[in-house]
């Protein structure tokens, strides 16, 4: 009798990966299924004053335990399936005896075997054996989820009570096929089953001048004025609109007029509004894309829970070699390996660039590392393969100092993502 093999650990860890996977496939359906038939909407269209003030908190409440952030109290139940449970512990058992030539840990078997797990195994085997259950100080069996950003949920544009959805115009980045604020007083509505703190819209067609934008959230009650640093400047420029996700943002199904979204599931939504009477050339964008906030576990550590993390890190480029670089989500390494980086365009450059990257490596150093050229990269389709320094392994963090560009680009934005060096075989 043995401890199972490289090959073998990898394909049990990636099968209760999948098993968990298909278990949080159940949320999606969950949420999918109160499109058009939530609890809410029962409450919600039953015409009486009384009902709804007495039911619809706990309808809401119901409905919304399918949202990412509340992951963290639904997975443990897929954690401690009877199954799931049975088959950790007998892992553990065999990898950890040393009287069949197991390791002292489990962290200690995995690194003797040269073998990794995926995040969401790892959170499962926490939640099992305890918080510490790899060990405490660097990670390196451990591949960390993915840090990125992704396309919004829900993109409508035009007036209240007659949206166009135009999700899937903004979802790509075929062609320049999003036109905004056409008129005046024309809204843009952002929408997400997550929590959001940044907005970037690849624009093809600047403004030829500021639509003088107004910026509002649904707090549960009233469209509240939302706090917002415009990098673009009213949709002139390539470039971000950032804020911190508000403590009191509720999901919603309706725009301000009160019309159901095309997708009327409860959301976060933002609406972005035109409030200047006289734009001569409105803007088109090919794609948008956020940047979700964190998404945390029940210890309020940045964790693996079935959804992306924000990405490492938004640069910006403000001027002809000029590049500012903002952190956005360090990796957690004490409980991820650091993973390696590619650099993401997320709007349109007319122009190549040559960057030198700025990061905190896998050993808590601070490394500057020049790349080759980037070929005038299109909006949130092209990537940048990146170089590390000598003999660094993955990236902590991306730092806010020390980068460089040589560019003859004025605007634009990238976002620094982590690549997943060994996908589950799933």
């Amino acid at each position: 009798m043995g401890v199972p093999s490289q090959t073998v650990i990898h394909s049990l860890a990636d099968r209760v990966h999948a098993i968990l996977q298909k278990g949080m496939a159940g949320f999606d359906s969950e949420l999918a299924s109160a499109t058009n038939d939530s609890l809410f909407r029962v409450v919600d269209s039953a015409g009486d004053p009384d009902v709804e003030t007495a039911l619809a908190a706990y309808a809401n409440a119901l409905d919304r335990k399918s949202l990412p952030e509340n992951y963290k109290t639904a997975l443990p139940d897929l954690f401690k399936q009877q199954e799931v449970a049975g088959l950790l512990d007998a892992i553990r058992r065999l990898t950890t005896d040393t009287t069949i030539g197991g390791s002292a840990s489990f962290q200690a078997y995995l690194s003797g075997k040269s073998a990794t797990v995926s995040a969401l195994f790892a959170e499962a085997w926490r939640d099992r054996f305890g918080e510490p259950a790899f060990g405490t100080g660097d990670i390196t069996e451990v591949l960390a989820p993915l840090y990125q950003v992704r396309a919004a949920d829900g993109v409508y544009t035009g007036a209240d009570g007659a949206l166009v959805d135009d999700t899937t115009d903004a979802s790509d980045v075929g062609t320049a096929d999003v036109a905004l604020f056409v008129a005046d007083d024309d809204k843009l509505y952002i929408r997400s089953r997550y929590k959001f703190e940044q907005i970037i819209a690849a624009l093809s067609t600047l403004a030829s001048g500021t639509i003088t934008p107004l910026f509002r959230y649904w707090d549960g009650n009233a469209w509240t004025a939302l706090s917002v640093t415009d990098n673009g400047t009213g949709f002139t420029e390539n470039d971000n609109i950032t804020f911190t996700a508000p403590s009191d943002w509720t999901p919603c199904s309706r725009d301000a007029g009160g019309t159901a979204f095309a997708d009327r599931s409860e959301m976060y939504t933002v609406y972005i509004q035109r409030t200047e009477n006289v734009v001569g050339t409105p803007p088109v964008a090919t794609c948008i894309r956020i940047v979700p906030a964190a998404v945390l576990n029940a210890q309020g550590t940045p964790a693996h829970l079935g959804v992306d993390q924000p990405p490492l890190g938004i640069l910006r480029i403000t001027g002809v070699n000029t590049i500012v670089a903002a952190s956005v989500a360090p990796v957690a390494h004490a409980r991820f390996k650091e993973p390696a980086i590619q650099l993401v365009a997320l709007s349109p450059f007319a122009a190549d660039l040559t960057i030198t990257i700025s990061y905190v490596n896998q050993a808590a150093g601070n490394v500057t590392q020049a790349q080759s050229a980037w070929s005038a990269p299109i909006a949130a389709l092209d990537t940048k393969a990146i170089t590390l320094n000598g003999a660094d392994t993955g990236v902590r963090s991306v730092r806010t100092t020390a980068w460089a560009v040589t560019t003859t680009a004025t605007e634009g934005i990238i976002a620094v993502h982590s690549i997943m060096p060994r996908t589950p075989a799933l």
